[in-house]
């Protein structure tokens, strides 16, 4: 059985959403959390947001006018 744990902050006047995400295995020995390497901390998050992504990558895409 699998279960997402997903508390939620939202201060919509402020534009501010933080949504934190857990995925939990439930196994007849016991559970396994799958998202367990994923950043809960502040500073965990925003090192992790400053670091390039995986689009970074890839080179732009060119547009023509042809489309």
């Amino acid at each position: 059985m699998v279960f997402t744990i997903e508390p939620a902050l939202r201060v919509p006047e402020e534009k501010i959403y933080i949504r934190l995400e857990d995925v939990i295995v439930v196994k007849a020995d016991g559970i396994e959390i799958l998202s367990d390497f994923v950043p809960m901390e502040r500073k965990a998050i925003e090192k992790v947001m400053s670091e390039p992504g995986m689009l970074n990558s890839y080179a732009p895409l060119e547009l023509t006018g042809k489309e």
